[in-house]
């Protein structure tokens, strides 16, 4: 585990000073190493580094970091490796909640707060509708997650046709996209990440035991419901954030916390900030691989082009197996 999280900070560090100085403003190294201990100022270097590609970067890593933990939490806690916050109607919510407040033109502040509602609502709605008793089928939680992520899929097209002059930027945002990115929003974002993060952190033991079905994990002393709300919460709340910050980008979720579990194995205690550290490699690379296109490419759609053939795959090996 060790080496693989210094592979990932080294990957980390190497994408950072990369994307610093790499784009259509280039800068050598001793320039970025300069302006970095000068601090934010005025001149052109500076405000390309602090104000355009550093909270650019900071925010990938962020956003990369929320969806690949949020995954790894659906994937545990479903028992399945397809399972994911695009499969779970999280990010459907979220995505909704966000284009309402694009199209009745809210302050962009508030576009965290009607994700996380967007994505909260999706969530009861589908808990609603995979209970049986007193508790949760998961089983019935994911075909639920799938069939309300097309609903609320179905009313995003409508507002699409309702947006008007706003329909250009809530295309941008459905994309998923990063050059957007400021300090304000990266704020908005670390909160819910550290909450989320937490949340996941302390119920990774019992998370553990409850993957391994709900009637070993009951005689364990496992809370099963309890813990089951905690971890769909705090998966919410990291989706619901990655999305109110840069759209829907897919796949990141499904593909890293798989390679991380091949790597360390199925123990959330492990997989959890291998999934955290990844994350951001994996949405750093493919940021970066956006700006090298002659016209800038929105990020979901590599992340695309890389997840779904994932998917198929994956898809294809459950089915022989």
């Amino acid at each position: 585990m060790r080496s693989w999280l210094l592979l990932g900070g080294l990957a980390l560090l190497g994408l950072v000073t990369l994307g610093l100085c790499s784009g259509s403003y280039s800068l050598s190294l001793s320039q970025v190493w300069n302006v970095l201990l000068q601090g934010p100022g005025e001149s052109p270097e500076n405000v390309v580094v602090w104000q355009l590609r550093l909270p650019r970067l900071l925010q990938a890593i962020l956003v990369g970091a929320c969806l690949s933990t949020a995954g790894a939490a659906f994937q545990s806690l479903l028992r399945s490796p397809l399972a994911d916050p695009y499969l779970t109607g999280t990010s459907a919510g979220a995505s909704l909640g966000t284009a309402l407040a694009v199209v009745l033109g809210l302050n962009y502040g508030l576009y965290p707060v009607c994700a996380f509602a967007g994505a909260l609502g999706a969530v009861l709605l589908v808990t609603r509708l995979a209970r049986i008793r007193q508790g949760v089928r998961l089983e019935d939680f994911l075909l639920a997650g799938v069939m309300v992520s097309t609903l609320l899929g179905s009313l995003v097209s409508l507002l699409m046709v309702l947006a008007g002059r706003e329909l250009s930027r809530l295309v941008f945002f459905l994309l998923g996209n990063l050059s957007g990115s400021n300090w304000l929003l990266l704020g908005w974002c670390l909160a819910p990440f550290v909450l989320g993060t937490g949340l996941l952190v302390w119920n990774a033991y019992p998370l553990n035991l409850l993957s391994l079905g709900e009637d070993l994990a009951a005689p364990a002393g496992v809370a099963v419901e309890r813990v089951k709300l905690q971890v769909l919460l705090a998966a919410t709340l990291l989706t619901a954030s990655a999305v109110a910050s840069s759209g829907l980008v897919g796949f990141v979720g499904l593909v890293i916390p798989h390679l991380c579990r091949l790597w360390v194995g199925p123990d959330m205690r492990k997989l959890l900030p291998l999934a955290l550290v990844w994350g951001g490699v994996f949405l750093l690379g493919c940021d970066w691989l956006t700006r090298l296109a002659p016209q800038e490419l929105p990020v979901g759609v590599v992340t695309a082009l890389v997840g779904a053939p994932w998917f198929l795959w994956q898809l294809q090996r459950e089915r022989k197996c």
